[in-house]
């Protein structure tokens, strides 16, 4: 699309990065209006000095705003990328630990049918003589040992659990994180959406047309136009439409004026 049909603020947008880094390096916007007059030739014939200067700080805030938005992305991605490699670390210790809890579990059911053989073996034993009662003194101590073994074993157990309940834990209050950070992105968006839209407005407010109720919208068959914030008049001659500027106050009197200079200027 030719430069000069474009919207003023849509041209802007479409040469933000140079646009932006010529106003950072001005010391003010007539300056910056200097350099990118060289820079961009189609600047001038798409808007005037006093546009620039009113768009360049929306500008500048929408670049802003961009530029945050995004940096805010690239960190939430790198957070959430840790916060996954933590998930997978934990999935992997609450394996192990759950292999460890079934191997301690299937020692404990050994050490448990073991202890039921030898109070079957001390009921026959006990039915002997006096020889096998030292051998059975014996088995008594093998027995309180294993006892004893067996209570380290569910000492360890209970820590065992104690540890998979905390690994729970950490994986909520990851996962409620994971949520906090999904919803925070949402309202971020949002609020974003609701800039977006606002800035929107703002510049067809400034676009728009407008003609004022004390201003006729002809005079001696010229159709009167304002855009903002200048009055111009127009009319179709010889095939032709023919525009005259009339600046930012309006009054018949010098519409006439301007008319009459056209035609003498035009004369032949």
């Amino acid at each position: 699309m030719n430069s000069k049909n474009q919207q003023p603020f849509k041209y802007m947008l479409n040469n933000k990065d140079v646009i932006i880094n010529f106003i950072n390096n001005s010391k003010s916007a007539s300056e910056a209006w200097k350099k990118l007059s060289s820079n961009l030739p189609d600047l001038k014939r798409c808007m005037k000095f006093n546009t620039f200067k009113v768009y360049s700080k929306i500008l500048v805030i929408v670049s802003f705003l961009i530029n945050n938005y995004k940096n805010l992305i690239i960190e939430l991605k790198k957070e959430n990328k840790v916060l996954m490699k933590n998930i997978d670390t934990f999935n992997a210790r609450e394996l192990n630990l759950n292999f460890r809890l079934n191997e301690a579990a299937q020692k404990d059911k050994e050490r448990l049918c073991l202890i039921d053989k030898v109070r079957h073996e001390l009921d026959e034993i006990s039915l002997e003589n006096s020889k096998v009662k030292k051998e059975l003194d014996k088995v008594r101590q093998n027995f309180y040992d294993k006892i004893n073994e067996n209570s380290q074993l569910k000492s360890h157990l209970d820590s065992t659990l104690k540890v998979k309940h905390e690994i729970h834990l950490d994986l909520t209050e990851v996962r409620q994180r994971l949520i906090k950070i999904s919803t925070e992105k949402s309202t971020i968006k949002a609020e974003l959406d609701k800039i977006k839209s606002k800035l929107s407005k703002l510049v067809k407010s400034q676009d728009t047309n407008i003609i004022g109720d004390s201003v006729p919208k002809r005079i001696n068959g010229w159709g009167v136009q304002f855009k903002y914030p200048y009055y111009r008049i127009f009319k179709k001659i010889n095939g032709k439409v023919k525009w005259i500027y009339i600046g930012k106050k309006f009054s018949t009197e010098l519409v006439l004026s301007k008319i009459d200079e056209f035609f003498k200027n035009n004369e032949g």
